[in-house]
């Protein structure tokens, strides 16, 4: 039939109407040790926003163009979401930081044209840091995306001041 054979341990608390639906039906590509992959979903996407929202406003205050600090608010979001997101689910912070870190990476190639590792780096292993031990601590869902944002906004604004983009330090605005 395709279903697992068990209801979610946790109930609807899990976020899915579906009690035998686990990690999206896909359990090869995720975990969810504790029945909580929608809450791990929810907590990447606040903290994702949050950082996004404080990137977008940061650039702007340093005089950046409002496509540049978009650019750099959607690279820094989706490295926050992604490391939050995955951090939490039980991941582990290797993993979350590493996927967090390629895809800042490809995101920085996409839209600037080059890659500052450093400042990928500095984006992605703070909240992913966070995603754990704030998991570990009990957080979840969108306490656990709000407070991971709030603390990880100044990582992803300090590796844009400091490690700048070689389109962004020279002023082309690829």
């Amino acid at each position: 039939m395709g279903r697992f054979i068990s209801e979610d341990p946790i109930g609807f608390a899990g976020g899915d109407v579906n009690l035998y639906a686990y990690v999206s039906n896909n359990p090869v590509m995720f975990v969810d040790p504790d029945g909580e992959f929608l809450q791990s979903i929810i907590a990447g996407g606040v903290a994702g926003s949050i950082v996004g929202g404080i990137t977008f406003v940061a650039e702007l205050a340093k005089g950046s163009s409002v496509t540049d600090a978009a650019k750099s608010a959607v690279i820094s979001g989706a490295t926050s979401a992604i490391s939050v997101g995955l951090a939490s689910t039980g991941a582990g912070f290797l993993v979350a930081g590493s996927a967090a870190t390629a895809t800042n990476a490809a995101l920085q190639k996409v839209m600037n044209g080059d890659v500052n590792l450093r400042s990928a780096l500095l984006s992605a292993l703070p909240p992913s840091a966070g995603g754990v031990l704030l998991g570990k601590a009990g957080l979840q869902g969108v306490a656990q995306g709000v407070v991971t944002g709030l603390i990880s906004g100044p990582s992803s604004i300090a590796g844009n001041a400091f490690f700048p983009s070689n389109s962004q330090a020279s002023g082309s605005g690829k």
